[in-house]
């Protein structure tokens, strides 16, 4: 079985108390969507660890 490797890239964003929302879009090199993600306060809060300030997100090129 030939194994795929996916290579990933890592995008941090560090976001004020005051964002509620934040939205994901990726397109390939064609501009085709590959990725699209919305992540509301709750989402945020948890990505954070409860601290609501740094988001962490991994996106598969």
């Amino acid at each position: 079985m030939k194994e795929e490797q996916k290579d990933k890239r890592v995008l941090t964003i560090e976001l004020d108390d005051e964002v509620k929302k934040v939205s994901f879009t990726g397109a390939n090199g064609e501009e085709k969507v590959v990725l699209k993600q919305e992540l509301e306060e709750k989402d945020l809060e948890q990505a954070s660890g409860g601290g609501g300030w740094k988001c962490r997100y991994n996106a598969i090129r």
